[in-house]
């Protein structure tokens, strides 16, 4: 019981830290991510470009991605495989890489309906 007394308020104040949502504006996708553009792009286009979703939902119709996006731009998924080195690579590296999800939402046919780019912790 005494656990719980601890631990119950140690997570509520993490949760009060936790900082509000940072989502990328339009021209900063549009410039980095060409490809991505609601209402013509198709599921197969970026699939291509990104390789495997990190999730799936709802039968496929939404895709999230875990990405790096480093200051010049250079976009890298980051997959089960790539991970650890991806950690690697932002703690040792003299560029400012930032993290980020990428949730597509598509319709029936495979063409992106709506999307957000999120700013993640690593």
């Amino acid at each position: 019981m005494r656990f719980l007394a601890f631990i119950i308020p140690a997570i509520l104040a993490l949760l009060g830290c936790t900082n509000k949502l940072l989502i990328a504006d339009e021209a900063f996708i549009m410039k980095n991510m060409p490809y991505v553009s609601d209402n013509q792009s198709r599921r197969e286009d970026i699939l291509l470009k990104l390789g495997e979703p990190n999730w799936s939902f709802e039968d496929g119709r939404i895709l999230t991605f875990r990405i790096i996006i480093d200051k010049k731009g250079k976009i890298t998924p980051v997959t089960n495989d790539n991970n650890k080195n991806a950690r690697d690579l932002a703690a040792n590296s003299l560029l400012s890489i930032r993290y980020y999800s990428l949730v597509l939402v598509f319709n029936p046919q495979g063409i992106l309906q709506k999307h957000s780019l999120i700013l993640t912790n690593p």
